[in-house]
């Protein structure tokens, strides 16, 4: 009688165990699959702010072209024309550089700023699985030394 309730025990707490284990891989993906939904969102909002600030550029080049085509126009002669050509090549050239990393800082900085929330985020959610998993151990040990005292 003894061996078959040991039997049972171990049986018992073999199912617990892989139960358990099941709810923690489940529980596991779930906040994996929450995770790269954020980071989707993320991305998206991200690829936004970018596609904003590339139409800034756009924006800012064509006044500054406006300007230079008006310019351009007052012109008195051929000799400042030349100049006027030169320095708005050399104005679209600083201002396209200066927009651009002004564009890849941001996103970078966005970008860095995001996956380190993520990989909290992603710490957090694993410590509360790992917590509920050693009280679910605990509730079932103290079940198993309960069954045991009984019998």
């Amino acid at each position: 009688h003894n061996r078959e309730h040991v039997e049972r025990v171990k049986a018992e707490k073999a199912a617990l165990e892989q139960e358990r284990k099941s709810k923690i891989e489940a529980q596991v993906r779930q906040v994996e699959e929450e995770l790269a939904r954020e980071r989707q969102k993320q991305e998206e909002r991200a690829a936004k702010i970018a596609q904003e600030i590339s139409n800034r550029k756009a924006r800012l080049l064509r006044e500054k072209e406006a300007e230079f085509r008006e310019d351009l126009a007052r012109a008195n002669s051929e000799e400042q024309r030349k100049l006027l050509m030169a320095q708005h090549q050399q104005d679209m050239n600083s201002l396209a550089k200066v927009l651009d990393t002004e564009r890849d800082r941001q996103t970078t900085q966005l970008q860095e700023k995001l996956a380190a929330r993520r990989e909290l985020k992603r710490q957090r959610k694993m410590q509360e699985l790992e917590k509920a998993a050693r009280q679910a151990e605990l509730e079932f040990e103290e079940k198993a030394l309960a069954q045991e005292s009984r019998d």
